[in-house]
């Protein structure tokens, strides 16, 4: 009894491989695989098209198709009149980067300051910097940047390639009538973590003058 149901297994086996097998084949019964069999067509039974081929057109687009299914085509290879047969080509998501704050706080260890990269090379004016007694620009007394190069009255951070190039930057930008003692320094050299082609430029403007 147990030998006739093993054979049975098997030939029910057999019988479900003979199955799948026929899924997968043309119409003289070859593998419709386009690897080993150059009548291979997305049209036959198993294929993309399987059911949808009324036309001869389809079946040349379906000739095109398997073989790109099956990477021995690109899409560039299929020509273009019937390139309509090809899925729509999934193009990768742009990974657009998060934009930059341009506004960072910069410290020296003990100190530091918020600057916003906008303002280089702007006139921040006596005061228009604050640097706070703490790390993290988070609180504590402030005082004004423009300490860092004193006395002053006017005051910006540039960039430049040197301190050549930023004094005459500075010179150039604050070149006011009476404008006098132009002073540029490295920010990193006051002990501050920003980027090494910021400079500090101070200028005094002289006594104002009434009317």
């Amino acid at each position: 009894m147990r030998k006739i149901l093993l054979i049975s297994l098997i030939v029910l086996s057999l019988g479900v491989l003979h199955i799948s097998a026929q899924d997968s084949v043309d119409d003289q019964d070859n593998p419709n695989n386009p690897d080993t069999n150059d009548r291979a067509n997305a049209c036959y039974e198993g294929g993309t098209l399987e059911g949808q081929c009324t036309s001869e057109a389809l079946w040349q687009a379906g000739w095109y198709l398997i073989r790109v299914e099956f990477d021995i085509f690109n899409r560039s290879d299929v020509p273009t009149w019937v390139a309509w047969v090809l899925p729509p080509e999934v193009v990768p998501e742009e990974i657009v980067p998060s934009p930059v704050d341009p506004i960072q706080c910069y410290t020296d260890g003990s100190k530091s300051f918020v600057f916003d990269a906008n303002q280089l090379s702007v006139d921040l004016g006596v005061g228009g910097m604050v640097v706070y007694n703490n790390t993290d620009c988070s609180s504590g007394v402030i005082v004004t940047l423009t300490t860092l190069i004193t006395p002053i009255d006017v005051f910006m951070i540039l960039p430049a390639t040197d301190n050549t190039e930023a004094m005459t930057q500075c010179m150039a930008t604050f070149s006011a009538p009476g404008t006098t003692n132009h002073r540029t320094q490295s920010v990193i050299s006051f002990g501050y973590n920003t980027p090494a082609n910021w400079y500090a430029c101070g200028a005094d403007t002289g006594p104002i003058l009434g009317p």
